[in-house]
C-alpha cells in the first residue's frame, strides 16, 4: 500500500534503520532527557508493527523522525515539503473547518490550559499481609529495573535492601522515619544522592517514571504502617508532544507502545490491523482528538486519562465523547482515590466543554456490534452505572472523519448508547460567523 508522498521518500526499511540507529546513539550518549527504558520501547515498537499495514508503520516512523522544533508545523502546515505531513495537515485543516461549522470554539478545544484538582486519602486495610508483602517485593523489583542504568542505581538498591531488612517493622506497622516527605522516608539514600549531585552542579535527568515507581512502593508500605496515603490529583489536557506516544505506558493502558500482549483483544469493525491498532499514533496526530490526563501531583506522573473526540447528535449538536476512562490499577481499586479522580475528571470535562461551546458530555458504554454478533461493552476504570443512558439514533461517529479515511481504534464509534455525564440543557449549535473561520492556520516554511 502506498502512502502520501511515497515516491519522494527513501525506501521505508532504510529510513527505519536510520531512525533506530539515531535512537541507539542517543541511548549510548545518555542525552535522551528520559529513561533508557522508554527509548528502548521506541525501538521495540518498530518491530512490533512490522506485520501491520504499511501506513501504520509509516505513521509511526514519521512521528519519531520529527524534531520537537517542527512538530507543530508537521501537524498543521499545508505548505511544508514533507508530503506525508502535508496530507496530515490537510486532514487537520478539515477537522478545524468541521468543528467551526458545528459551532465549537476551536481555540478552546485545541489549547485549553485550565486544570482541576482534588485530594483524597487511601485507607485501604490489609487482609493478607504476606500477599501484600509479595506486592511490595514486586514493586521494588520494578523500581530496581527502572533505574539499573542510571547514576542512582546503587543508592536505590541500598534503599530497597533496607526495606527488605525491615520486614518485621513494616508488618508491625512501625514508622520508617520522621521525615515529612513520605518518599524521603523510604528512599533516604536516593534523595541524599540527588542532593549531592545538585550541590556539585551535576546535571541530572530524572524521568517521572522514577518517582512513579517509588510512589508504588510507598503506596503499599503506607498500608502496612496504618498511615493514610494522601494524594492530590489534577486533570488537564495533554500538551500533544511526541513524548505523548507513551501516554498508554504511563497509565498501563492497552495502547501502550513497545509492549507485546498488552493490546486490545477486541477487533473493532473497520479498524485496519492484524493485531496492534495504530491507536495512540492516530490520537497524537489528529487534532480532532484530545486527551484529558490525570496526574498524581505527589509523584508528578500521569496515572490515567480519558480519550476525547466529538460526535454530533440527531439535531447536529456537538457532543463531547470520552471514549473510555483508564487508570492504573492501584488508583482504580482504591475507593477514595477512584471517587476523587472521577469527580475531578468530570468537573474538568464540564469546564472544558463549556469553554469549547459544547453542551453535552457522554462516556463510552456500549460500542459497535462485533463480528461475533455481540455488542462491545467498553471498560471504564470508574463507576458509570449510576449515570443515565444517552441514546444516539444515528450511532456515534467522529466529527472530522479520519486521516486517509482509515477508522481509528475508538471503542465508542459505531455504538448507539453511551452514559450521560453532563447536559447543559441548552445544547444548541450557534451559527458560525464567516469571519471566525480561518482555514489557513498552518505555519509556512518560508
Amino acid at each position: 500500500m502506498s502512502h502520501p508522498g511515497s515516491k519522494k521518500f527513501l525506501p521505508f526499511s532504510i529510513r527505519r534503520a536510520m531512525a533506530i540507529n539515531r535512537i541507539r546513539l542517543a541511548i549510548r550518549a545518555g542525552k535522551t532527557h528520559g529513561s533508557r527504558l522508554l527509548m528502548r520501547l521506541l525501538i521495540r515498537h518498530f518491530f512490533i508493527l512490522r506485520n501491520e499495514p504499511q501506513i501504520t508503520q509509516e505513521l509511526y516512523l514519521q512521528i519519531i523522525a520529527r524534531s520537537e522544533r517542527i512538530w507543530k508545523q508537521f501537524l498543521t502546515d499545508q505548505h511544508q515539503k514533507n508530503f506525508f505531513g502535508k496530507a496530515l495537515a490537510k486532514h487537520n485543516n478539515k477537522v478545524k473547518w468541521d468543528f467551526l461549522s458545528a459551532g465549537i470554539n476551536w481555540d478552546s478545544w485545541d489549547s485549553y490550559r485550565e486544570t482541576v484538582q482534588r485530594e483524597a486519602d487511601n485507607f485501604e486495610k490489609i487482609k493478607d499481609k504476606e500477599e501484600k508483602w509479595r506486592e511490595l517485593v514486586s514493586a521494588c523489583d520494578a523500581l530496581a529495573r527502572c533505574v539499573q542504568n542510571t547514576p542512582f542505581a546503587g543508592s536505590i538498591r541500598k534503599d530497597i535492601i533496607d526495606i527488605h531488612k525491615r520486614k518485621s517493622d513494616i508488618f508491625s506497622g512501625r514508622s520508617l522515619g520522621s521525615e515529612n516527605d513520605v518518599l524521603k522516608r523510604i528512599f533516604p539514600k536516593y534523595f541524599a544522592s540527588v542532593s549531592h549531585c545538585k550541590r556539585k552542579g551535576v546535571i541530572i535527568y530524572a524521568p517521572a517514571e522514577y518517582d512513579r515507581r517509588m510512589g508504588d512502593v510507598w503506596a503499599i508500605i503506607s498500608q502496612f504502617i496504618g498511615k493514610p496515603d494522601h494524594r492530590r490529583f489534577s486533570v488537564q489536557l495533554w500538551k500533544r508532544t511526541q513524548l505523548d506516544v507513551f501516554q498508554g505506558n504511563l497509565s498501563a493502558c492497552c495502547i501502550a507502545i513497545g509492549l507485546r500482549n498488552t493490546y486490545p483483544a477486541v477487533k473493532l469493525p473497520g479498524v485496519s490491523c492484524r493485531k496492534y491498532p495504530a491507536g495512540i499514533l492516530n490520537y497524537i496526530t489528529d487534532l480532532g482528538i484530545q486527551v484529558a490526563e490525570v496526574v498524581d501531583e505527589t509523584s508528578k506522573s500521569v496515572i490515567g486519562q480519558c480519550w476525547l473526540f466529538i460526535s454530533l447528535d440527531e439535531l447536529g449538536n456537538p457532543v463531547l465523547v470520552a471514549d473510555s476512562f483508564d487508570l492504573r490499577r492501584e488508583y482504580a481499586v482504591s475507593k477514595s482515590w477512584n471517587s476523587a479522580i472521577k469527580d475531578c475528571m468530570f468537573d474538568f470535562l464540564r469546564q472544558y466543554a463549556e469553554a469549547s461551546r459544547i453542551g453535552k458530555i457522554v462516556i463510552g458504554y456500549k460500542g459497535p456490534v462485533l463480528s461475533n454478533g455481540k455488542t462491545h461493552k467498553i471498560h471504564n476504570a470508574v463507576r458509570i452505572d449510576d449515570l443515565k443512558d444517552c441514546a444516539f439514533p444515528k450511532k456515534i461517529t467522529k466529527l472530522g472523519s479520519y486521516f486517509l479515511n482509515r477508522p481509528y481504534f475508538l471503542e465508542s464509534c459505531g455504538g448507539a448508547v453511551a452514559k450521560l455525564v453532563y447536559d447543559s440543557g441548552n445544547n444548541i449549535a450557534a451559527e458560525t460567523q464567516e469571519s471566525s473561520i480561518n482555514l489557513c492556520f498552518g505555519i509556512s516554511e518560508d
